[in-house]
């Protein structure tokens, strides 16, 4: 674009100030003057707007317009010795800049065309209107004019090579410049889209102690905005709720050292506690010059309150097997004590009360060895439904046969043993072992 206007505005100054604006030029000027202001307005609106095929349109029509006026202007300063010639180099130059190389040697075959017709025009004009003594002229090759024409198209070719091929050199670089900052842009995006949905805090500071980072979870946990926190001293800003955290941080700028798996304590701003599980780490330069500390953490109060509760149940636990052994020793001597007063109610000969007694006794007892043996039913961890096998079905039906068994030799034992001491004794053993069946 710059070059575009200032080949205009040389044009517009030799029309002026140098030629006083002849008449004949001012239809073609003034055309190639609206072409001229409709390409910048193109340019400027291209942003807004999708005008590439009319800005593609008007931009040929420019060029067509900028070589009409230059072939009159290099017509009407001398043909051949004219010093406006270079003029077309101007064209050639920036059309290399619209049409890269191709387009380049097209523009350059156009403007040799142009200027082998306009110098084939003043010699027709000079020689008396004879247009075949003045093509005669342009091929001879022992006239001036012809090494002067093959000369300028010489000219012409080279530059647009010349700059046809470094405009499109520099087309390839910039395509290859704009993909890698596409790129670059993108993994920024995608890595900053990441580091700011984290699940875990995340804010890191310069080598000053300057936040320069502050991610959701950060904003979520730590009660700050990004917007009021970013640029701002850490010290300053967590020096009223969190001390420690920022003394954390300003240690790992002072040590060089990381941290990991620090616990620390803040407050909301309601003044809740609240435990941190923090980790720091130093960010350095290739040269090992510092640039920074990152701090990666996490509100641990859920992690606690599940700690609290598996601390709870192993409690529960522990309680329940101390239960489930205290039970069990009560239970042995409430058998002997059971087994005993069995004994008596069949011995002794009790009426009224005492019998009434005896036979509470002998309830209660029971009672209690039924809530004993309940408990101890209701503790027992049973093992899973899929362990259950050939085994575990002999080892019931050898428990059940075997409790059966005891339960007989009791009776019988009962019926046959007249000392009652022995009597109570072997009653006694045999109702333990019975509940350990």
């Amino acid at each position: 674009v710059p070059l575009r206007l200032a080949t205009y505005v040389i044009i517009l100054a030799e029309l002026v100030f140098w030629m006083k604006y002849p008449v004949y030029l001012r239809p073609m000027f003034v055309t190639y003057s609206l072409l001229t202001l409709a390409f910048a307005l193109l340019i400027a609106l291209r942003r807004r707007h999708n005008l590439r095929a009319v800005t593609s349109t008007v931009v040929a029509l420019q060029f067509l317009s900028e070589i009409a006026v230059e072939a009159a202007l290099i017509h009407a300063t001398g043909n051949t010795n004219s010093p406006l010639s270079a003029l077309f180099l101007l064209t050639i130059v920036s059309a290399s800049l619209a049409y890269r190389l191709v387009g380049t040697l097209v523009m350059a075959s156009a403007v040799s065309l142009v200027y082998t017709f306009i110098i084939w025009l003043g010699l027709s004009q000079s020689v008396g209107a004879n247009p075949e003594i003045s093509l005669r002229t342009i091929f001879s090759t022992g006239d001036s004019v012809f090494y002067s024409i093959f000369l300028h198209i010489l000219i012409f070719y080279l530059i647009a090579f010349v700059s046809g091929y470094l405009a499109e050199h520099l087309k390839r670089r910039d395509d290859k410049l704009a993909d890698t900052s596409k790129a670059l842009r993108r993994a920024r995006l995608e890595t900053d889209d990441i580091l700011r949905h984290l699940n875990s805090g995340l804010l890191t500071i310069d080598a000053n102690g300057k936040i320069i980072f502050f991610n959701r979870a950060a904003e979520r946990i730590l009660g700050y905005r990004e917007e009021d926190v970013k640029g701002m001293p850490c010290q300053e800003v967590f020096a009223q709720r969190m001390p420690q955290l920022a003394g954390y941080l300003l240690d790992g700028i002072q040590s060089r050292m990381p941290f990991h798996r620090y616990e620390t304590e803040i407050q909301t701003p309601d003044e809740i506690p609240v435990p941190l599980g923090l980790s720091i780490s130093v960010l350095t330069e290739e040269n090992d010059e510092l640039r920074g500390v990152i701090a990666i953490f996490s509100d641990l109060t859920e992690a606690k309150r599940l700690e609290e509760k598996v601390r709870v149940a192993d409690r529960l636990a522990a309680v329940g097997e101390l239960s489930a052994s205290i039970a069990h020793e009560i239970r042995n001597p409430l058998a002997a004590i059971s087994g005993s007063v069995e004994v008596l109610s069949q011995e002794l000969t009790l009426e009224g009360e005492n019998a009434r007694l005896m036979s509470l006794i002998v309830k209660e007892s029971n009672r209690l060895n039924k809530i004993l043996t309940d408990f101890l039913s209701y503790a027992r961890i049973d093992r899973p439904a899929s362990s259950t096998s050939r085994r575990s079905v002999r080892a019931k039906s050898v428990r059940w046969s075997t409790s059966c068994a005891i339960t007989r030799v009791t009776r019988t034992v009962s019926r046959s043993i007249s000392n009652p001491m022995i009597r109570s004794y072997i009653l006694s053993v045999m109702k333990i072992s019975s509940n350990s069946f």
